[in-house]
C-alpha cells in the first residue's frame, strides 16, 4: 500500500511540477517581450520628433517660393495695337492729320516721344509701320520732323503735300529759304527718299504743287514757301 501510495504521489506531483515550470517559462517570456513593446512607442516618438523639424523647414520654404513667384514681373502689354489704331483713325481724317509726326502720335497715345519711338522700332512694328527718317542711329531724328506711316502707304505718302511741306520746312534756312530739289529727300528712309524725289520731278513737270509752295524750274529746281517770296 505504501509503495502504491508513493507511486501515486509521484505521478500526481509530476503534472504540478510541469505546470509550475510552464508558468515560470511564460513569465520569463513576457518579461523579455515587455521591453520590446515599450521600445516601439519610443521609436514612434523619435520619428515624430524627427519629422517635426522637416515639416517646419518645409513650411518656411513655402513662403519663399511664393515670394519668388510674386517677384516675377509680368511684362506690360505691347503699345503697338494702340498706335496702329491711332494711325488708322488719322488716315481716315486725311489731310494734315496723316501721316502724323512721332510727336503728334505720342501726344494722341498719351505717351512720351521716346517711348513711342522705342515701340515703333521693334521687330513686330517694322513689318507694319514705317518712319520717314531713320530712328535707330545714335542721333535720333527730332520727333517733330519724323512721320509715322503704315507700311502699305509708302507711295501715297511720297506723293503727298504733307511730306513735301515737312521736308521743305526742315531743309530751309532763314537766309536761304529756297531749297534745291536734290536736298529735299535728304534724311528720309532710302526707299521713301527715292519715291519722293521721283514724285517731285513729276509734280514739277505737271505744275502740281500745294498752294503754299512755289518752284523755280531749271537744271536745279528750287522749292520755297510762297510766304518767304
Amino acid at each position: 500500500m505504501l509503495g502504491r501510495w508513493a507511486t501515486n504521489t509521484n505521478s500526481a506531483s509530476s503534472p504540478r511540477a510541469r505546470a509550475t515550470t510552464t508558468k515560470s517559462t511564460a513569465a520569463k517570456k513576457s518579461s523579455a517581450e515587455k521591453p520590446k513593446k515599450a521600445a516601439a512607442p519610443r521609436k514612434a516618438a523619435a520619428t515624430k520628433k524627427a519629422a517635426a523639424p522637416r515639416t517646419a523647414a518645409a513650411s518656411k520654404k513655402a513662403p519663399a517660393r511664393q515670394k519668388s513667384t510674386a517677384s516675377k514681373k509680368v511684362p506690360p502689354p505691347s503699345p503697338l495695337p494702340k498706335l496702329l489704331g491711332i494711325l488708322e483713325s488719322q488716315k481716315q481724317l486725311g489731310g494734315a492729320s496723316y501721316p502724323p509726326t512721332i510727336a503728334r502720335l505720342a501726344e494722341l497715345a498719351g505717351d512720351k516721344p521716346t517711348a513711342t519711338i522705342n515701340a515703333l522700332i521693334t521687330e513686330e512694328a517694322k513689318a507694319r509701320v514705317l518712319l520717314s527718317r531713320d530712328a535707330e542711329g545714335k542721333k535720333k531724328p527730332p520727333p517733330g520732323t519724323t512721320l509715322v506711316l503704315l507700311a502699305g502707304d509708302l507711295q501715297a505718302v511720297a506723293q503727298s503735300d504733307r511730306l513735301l511741306e515737312l521736308q521743305l520746312q526742315s531743309a530751309r534756312k532763314p537766309d536761304a529759304p529756297a531749297v534745291d530739289l536734290a536736298q529735299l529727300p535728304k534724311g528720309l528712309l532710302p526707299a521713301l527718299g527715292r519715291a519722293f524725289k521721283a514724285a517731285l520731278e513729276q509734280r514739277l513737270a505737271e505744275r502740281r504743287l500745294p498752294r503754299t509752295i512755289g518752284a523755280l524750274a531749271g537744271k536745279k529746281p528750287l522749292f520755297f514757301f510762297l510766304a518767304d517770296a
